[in-house]
């Protein structure tokens, strides 16, 4: 939708929002609009991908690190909810929390 794109533009400077490199807005022909973005590679994948590689090896992972995702997404929803007006994210889930 392109008031998803209006808002991620202005959280674009956010430092808990994935920078937007470039995007292209789509006019399909049956007249709904198609919002193309671009992320940057996040070579070290999204916490999901963590969580189970960690369980695929055995090794759980390390309680400082659960702690540090989970703040992390604190500050992010607060950044969210204190913008004007207040944003709110439809979806959190692990796949979400990148690393770079």
């Amino acid at each position: 939708r392109s008031s998803d794109l209006g808002y991620h533009k202005a959280m674009n400077n956010c430092s808990h929002v994935m920078q937007l490199l470039a995007h292209e807005t789509k006019m399909p022909l049956l007249g709904n609009s198609e919002a193309l973005l671009l992320f940057p590679f996040y070579n070290k994948g999204n916490a999901q991908e963590a969580v189970d590689r960690s369980l695929g090896n055995g090794i759980p992972l390390q309680e400082k690190r659960i702690l540090q995702w989970s703040l992390c997404l604190c500050e992010a929803i607060a950044s969210f909810h204190s913008h004007d007006p207040p944003l709110a994210h439809r979806d959190v889930k692990p796949r979400d929390r990148k690393s770079g």
